[in-house]
């Protein structure tokens, strides 16, 4: 008698040890899941895709020199004189903008959406653009366009972070510039710059001289 209540007793025993190693582990299971830990692996890899690098800088300066250059500071878009309207509006003839809509997206992959929009619907006066959608067409304002020189070389810049983040970028740019004279001297030339990570892209905050 006393044996068999000893291993009711002991069998009891066993289910109980068992039942607490089960919970035990269920707990460290729920605890490795925990949503703190989820958040910060996702942050981490937000960060790390967000990472810019010289390169990147390069390829957006690349193509802030083009907008300076041959968009709207320096000189402008070539245009079709035939489709010139009231003397001195035409429509561009550059094949690399086929609509406004497409000079629109260009735009706003180089600048950040305030940059863009201030070239796009104030360039270069307060709400009298350069460039103009006629139909869904790009056209140009030669009453607003110009041309003007500038002695500064950026062929082989080199550019330096200073400092970055997950959202924003200092770097300089460093070029040379060679101004007319008797004697002309060349020199080297820096710029200073900010990049932005906005909409999911890095873009430039402001247009770079």
């Amino acid at each position: 008698m006393l044996f068999q209540n000893g291993k009711k007793i002991l069998s009891l025993l066993m289910v109980f040890v068992l039942s607490f190693a089960l919970c035990s582990c269920g707990g460290n299971a729920a605890d490795g899941n925990a949503p703190a830990d989820t958040t910060d692996e996702n942050e981490v890899i937000s960060s790390e895709n967000n990472e810019i690098t010289e390169d990147m800088l390069s390829d957006l300066f690349k193509e802030n020199v083009y907008c300076m250059v041959n968009v709207f500071s320096i000189s402008h878009l070539p245009y079709d004189e035939e489709t010139m309207q009231d003397g001195h509006i035409c429509k561009v003839s550059d094949e690399r903008f086929a609509s406004y809509a497409d000079f629109e997206s260009y735009i706003c992959s180089v600048y950040c959406a305030a940059e863009a929009d201030m070239l796009l619907n104030h360039y270069p006066y307060e709400d009298s653009p350069m460039y103009l959608d006629v139909d869904g067409e790009l056209y140009i304002d030669l009453n607003l366009a110009g041309a003007k020189g500038y002695y500064v070389d950026w062929t082989n810049c080199e550019i330096t972070i200073d400092s970055a983040d997950a959202e924003r970028c200092e770097f300089t740019v460093k070029g040379s510039i060679e101004e007319p004279a008797e004697v002309p001297v060349q020199e080297d030339y820096f710029a200073n710059g900010t990049a932005v990570f906005e909409n999911g892209k890095w873009v430039l905050e402001k247009m770079i001289y």
